[in-house]
């Protein structure tokens, strides 16, 4: 009796992880966010339609790719750190946004989220990566960021970055050793007014451009 119970348990047991596997695969699946299982050198294990869908290829050619490689060469080292804190038992779940590379070439902006997993039945934990495309935020950031800095006409900086750049100039030639060295040059359009008043201010701004 005691050995037809163990045996019970042990199926449902069995049958709880089938269900409990079916359900993180389906999840996993159809995720609306890009999502893969990593191992602890950074390489995809499996992904899904949507990560695929970030980064232009099929969830299936990302298989065995190195996370890494999809990194932006500019933000790559800050991700291989992370990445590599996994080999000094020192890997906290980390989240940061950076840019990657599609596989057209094309700049996406990725905000990602990495954590240790235990994919059910699995002999050894992994790592799960949660990315979500931020490109459209990034860029109207970006918008803003050059409007807040610069002439909307003539796209030059405007006197908030004029004064911003000098006074980092002038802190600099304060503390470098030898001093640091710099020149102000001002040009102005002598009757710029008689052009405005006369012809109209889209003359003007033609003659700006």
């Amino acid at each position: 009796a005691m050995a037809a119970q163990a045996a019970q348990a042990a199926e449902l047991h069995l049958r709880e992880l089938r269900a409990s596997e079916q359900r993180f695969q389906a999840a996993f699946t159809h995720a609306s966010i890009g999502m893969a299982l990593l191992d602890f050198d950074g390489r995809i294990l499996q992904a899904n339609p949507a990560l695929g869908q970030l980064l232009g290829l099929s969830a299936d050619a990302l298989r065995q790719q190195p996370l890494q490689r999809f990194a932006d060469p500019a933000d790559r080292s800050e991700l291989e750190a992370r990445l590599g804190l996994v080999d000094q038992n020192e890997f906290e779940a980390f989240s940061c946004e950076l840019r990657c590379r599609h596989h057209d070439g094309s700049e996406v902006w990725a905000a990602l989220h990495c954590n240790f997993f235990t994919e059910p039945g699995a002999a050894e934990p992994c790592l799960i990566l949660q990315a979500q495309d931020i490109t459209a935020r990034r860029r109207a950031e970006a918008g803003l960021q050059h409007m807040a800095f610069h002439d909307a006409l003539t796209g030059l900086p405007n006197r908030r970055r004029f004064m911003e750049v000098l006074s980092g100039a002038l802190q600099r030639q304060r503390h470098a050793r030898p001093p640091h060295q710099f020149a102000v040059m001002y040009i102005d359009f002598d009757r710029f007014k008689l052009v405005n008043d006369s012809l109209g201010h889209n003359i003007g701004d033609e003659l700006l451009v």
